[in-house]
């Protein structure tokens, strides 16, 4: 199980989903197969419902979801980030080592404290 040092958030809006999707080939899943189980069924989830800043939390990490929140008073949601990923996405909260599988996606990831985090 991870802990919270050990994740990122991946965030993503409804038209990112969509990019995604139209690179897909025919048939296939948005997410390749190889990506971890975790990830392609949050990812699912995520499809097709507004973000608004909600996070999507597999039980991968087990716990609370809450754990894993960005608190609405918290500094970060003031930013511009924060305004546009409060209003636009959701979050997919993964393992910091899986990251790097992202890097040719759509998609903006940070830390619990909206900081860009590089994959």
């Amino acid at each position: 199980m991870a802990t919270k040092a050990g994740t990122l958030i991946w965030w993503l809006s409804q038209d990112d989903q969509e990019a995604i999707a139209e690179a897909a080939p025919a048939g296939a899943s948005a997410l390749p197969a190889g990506f971890p189980r975790y990830l392609r069924e949050e990812y699912e989830s995520r499809d097709g419902r507004s973000g608004r800043g909600r996070l999507w939390v597999g039980e991968v990490f087990g716990g609370d979801h809450d754990d894993y929140c960005v608190k609405a008073e918290e500094p970060p949601w003031s930013t511009p980030l924060g305004v546009y990923l409060a209003k636009r996405c959701g979050g997919i909260v993964i393992r910091r080592e899986d990251a790097a599988l992202l890097r040719n996606l759509p998609g903006v990831i940070t830390d619990r404290q909206l900081r860009r985090a590089t994959p």
